[in-house]
């Protein structure tokens, strides 16, 4: 394999995850999350609001985040978990970082098959309409991902569609997704640090003397 390449790659998904740490999106979700805010008024009685980062800083983010989570993209787990087998046998990566990078694949794709919350799985009934929900992180991030916030898929674009008839479903599903998205954020964060910044480190030193 050409290490020069993979090098590049490696890097690439450092600059990708510092940005998205960096990002306002990801500001807001350490600062304030994504919730409700209750307030009491005596001539209006309780008021709820929902906390969410600004749109526009979520569609900026979208738009990093989708690097390091479409299949097809170089970035992706599934094609960067094939290059890190491959530095483990042509690179001769230290033992202690294929071991940290197996356990970090692990956890990732435990994220993503993780159940949304269980009062949110059940068959919601909205304006006559039985809508099944969504049933994985991953499914709840594909939903708002591509049917509102990057693409118009006209599946998901309906099901947004249904959900909004019922006010307080869609934006417990959407503080859930944001919430998912951050979260995926942290967990990249420690992959760059424990397993992709020394396996740079080693390539580089491997490189300067071949």
């Amino acid at each position: 394999m050409d290490l020069w390449s993979a090098l590049r790659t490696l890097v690439t998904f450092v600059d990708l995850t510092l940005e998205l740490e960096q990002s306002p999106f990801s500001l807001e979700m350490s600062q304030q999350g994504a919730g409700w805010r209750f307030s009491f008024n005596q001539e209006r009685g309780v008021r709820v609001d929902q906390i969410i980062p600004d749109p526009t800083f979520v569609k900026a983010f979208v738009l990093t985040w989708r690097f390091l989570s479409q299949p097809r993209d170089n970035l992706s787990l599934s094609k960067l978990d094939p290059l890190m087998q491959q530095l483990a046998l042509e690179a001769e990566l230290p033992e202690n970082l294929i071991v940290a990078w197996d356990d970090a694949v692990k956890t990732l794709n435990c994220a993503n098959e993780q159940p949304i919350k269980s009062f949110l799985l059940e068959i919601h009934e909205v304006d006559d309409t039985y809508l099944p929900g969504p049933k994985t992180h991953y499914d709840l991030v594909e939903l708002f991902i591509y049917g509102e916030l990057a693409h118009r898929n006209p599946d998901k674009v309906e099901i947004l569609e249904i959900l909004r008839r019922d006010e307080f479903v869609y934006k417990m599903l959407q503080n859930e997704a944001y919430g998912y998205l951050y979260v995926d954020v942290l967990n990249w964060v420690q992959v760059r640090e424990h397993v992709i910044r020394p396996a740079i480190e080693w390539l580089r030193i491997k490189l300067a003397t071949t």
